[in-house]
Parts: C-alpha cells; structure tokens; sequence
C-alpha cells in the first residue's frame, strides 16, 4: 500500500493524485484496465491491488491529504461507495483534527493560568477575595479589545515591580 501511495505521487497519475489535485473522491473499480492512469493501474495490479478509492481530506489551514482505500477485489466498493467514503473520511479527519483541539486546550489552559495569576494578584496586592478580584478583572476586560489583554497587563504590571524585575 505504502508503495502505491507513492507511486501515484511519483508518477503524478492515480486515483489518490487526482483526489488531491482536482476532485473530492475519485474510484477506480478495475485498477489494471483504469485507461485514466495508463502506468499507474497496471503498476498496482501487479502489486496485488483490484481497485481503491480515494477521498480527499481537508485539513483547514494546513494541507490536503488523502484516505486511500484499497481491496484486492474488483469494483470493490461500488455499492456503497458514498456510504463507505463519508464514514471513513469524517473518522479520519477527526483523528487529524485532535492535535488542532488539543492546541486548543492548551490556549485555554494558559488563558485560565493568566486570569488566576491576575487574581492572586489582586487579592494580594487589594486585600481582596477571589469574587471580588475576577469581577475588577471581567470590568477591565470589557474595556479592552482582547478580554485577556487585562489580565495580562496586571500580571505584567505585577512581575515589573518584583524584586530583581529589569
């Protein structure tokens, strides 16, 4: 399989490279005899490949990539060629989609840290209670472009007149 994903890139011809490059999911029901990929098709065949199906994934903001589907039997996936290619597709890009929500979490996580150490801030510097200090904060914020750029400017402020601050 690995060889034929390659192929496809190498000889800029195949069901795969087509995905990609100009359609949503490309078929091949009978690789050998495919007159679209005259050198492809027969390359696969002969590594033991009937048909495949191709669907292109989108990754936004990043890069194309392709779910290759191969069976050793011809026409393969023509029943439910729709149904198979939908399923398949929204699993993988759920797979690729995690490191982009756990991005997300971290952004979050570091937000949440930076709005606790404007409070702790507040509470120390005011004699306040946490309630109190998060409601100066969400004040600030509502004057700000970036909701968070007010607690970053306590924390800024805070860390400046530390000892030892340059």
């Amino acid at each position: 399989m690995y060889e034929a994903d390659g192929m496809q890139y190498d000889l800029n011809e195949g069901p795969a490279y087509d995905a990609v490059t100009d359609q949503d999911a490309v078929y091949s029901p009978d690789l050998a005899n495919d007159a679209r990929w005259p050198k492809f098709g027969p390359r696969a065949n002969a590594l033991g490949l009937a048909s495949l199906l191709a669907i292109r994934l989108v990754h936004p903001g990043r890069l194309y990539m392709c779910l290759n589907l191969y069976s050793i039997t011809p026409d393969a996936f023509t029943a439910h060629r729709d149904i198979v290619a939908h399923v398949f597709s929204s699993h993988a890009k759920e797979a690729f989609d995690q490191p982009q929500d756990i991005d997300t979490l971290r952004d979050a996580m570091g937000s949440m840290t930076l709005v606790d150490q404007a409070t702790g801030v507040l509470m120390q510097r005011h004699a306040i209670d946490a309630e109190r200090a998060l409601e100066i904060i969400t004040q600030l914020a509502r004057e700000q472009e970036d909701p968070l750029d007010a607690a970053r400017g306590i924390v800024q402020a805070a860390t400046s007149r530390a000892p030892g601050a340059t």
